[in-house]
């Protein structure tokens, strides 16, 4: 990292997974490159047993098999070493906001170990090349690195590419800040203080919980409790919906009416 000002460690991260449903998807590897502020590296990169099937369709993207992961460990098995080794650090990758991120939130739920997003500063690479450029991974590997990627959906390879992507577009815009804090604001979408859950499916307006989807969007989730209590019972109970959303309904429809901050 040549053009990043970097004061505490930054982890680079990306997932090959069995689907594209933040809910549903496992993890079928995953990879962290950790850049210090002494420009060293760490790296930790494994195959992931998802103890499901991965099916075809994700094979055809990232070329995993479930053949190629019988005998790694589950997300279970490893996910203290993966709290360790972010422990401390800042986060980005291309995509990881919206895709990487909310996954991983849901499995280390799933290995009942706490993980937030709190206190860290959040880098997209993405976010950055579609507020300048919109395209894929590939294209911006090409436009700010002038290399060609032959070689996408690979776990490490993906993360490494990240690294190089983010490095070269801070060179290549004078306008970008070049510390943490300030990408982690320019990565921030302007809607996203009011989010009170991690996909903005609830926002906060004045100091209330407000549904921001579906049928219900633009009312108070107090009054939606009162009035459509099985419009909640419903949402609770689907499999598909972000788990961050259905922990606040569920604390809401037992009375409890703090936010988080």
């Amino acid at each position: 990292m040549r053009n990043l000002k970097i004061e505490r460690p930054l982890v680079f991260l990306d997932l090959e997974t069995t689907g594209l449903e933040i809910a549903t998807a496992r993890v079928v590897e995953i990879s962290f490159l950790k850049i210090l502020p002494d420009g060293k590296e760490k790296s930790l990169t494994s195959l992931i047993n998802p103890q499901i099937p991965i099916p075809q369709e994700a094979t055809l993207i990232h070329g995993i098999k479930d053949s190629d992961v019988a005998q790694k460990p589950t997300f279970k098995e490893i996910a203290q070493e993966l709290i360790d080794f972010v422990e401390a650090c800042d986060l980005s990758g291309f995509n990881i906001k919206r895709f990487d991120l909310p996954i991983l939130e849901v499995e280390f739920r799933r290995a009942a170990l706490p993980f937030s997003r709190k206190n860290r500063y959040i880098i997209d690479s993405q976010f950055i090349f579609h507020k300048m450029e919109p395209r894929d991974l590939r294209a911006a590997y090409q436009r700010y690195c002038g290399k060609c990627l032959e070689e996408c959906h690979a776990a490490e390879k993906d993360a490494r590419t990240a690294a190089e992507v983010l490095d070269a577009q801070i060179e290549a815009h004078a306008e970008l800040p070049k510390d943490i804090a300030g990408l982690h604001k320019f990565c921030c979408e302007p809607e996203e203080d009011n989010w009170i859950d991690s996909t903005g499916r609830l926002i906060k307006i004045d100091g209330e919980a407000v549904l921001n989807f579906g049928k219900h969007k633009g009312k108070k989730l107090i009054d939606v409790k009162n009035d459509n209590l099985d419009y909640l019972t419903w949402l609770i109970h689907q499999a598909n919906f972000p788990i961050d959303v259905q922990e606040i309904v569920v604390r809401f429809m037992s009375g409890d009416y703090n936010l988080p901050d």
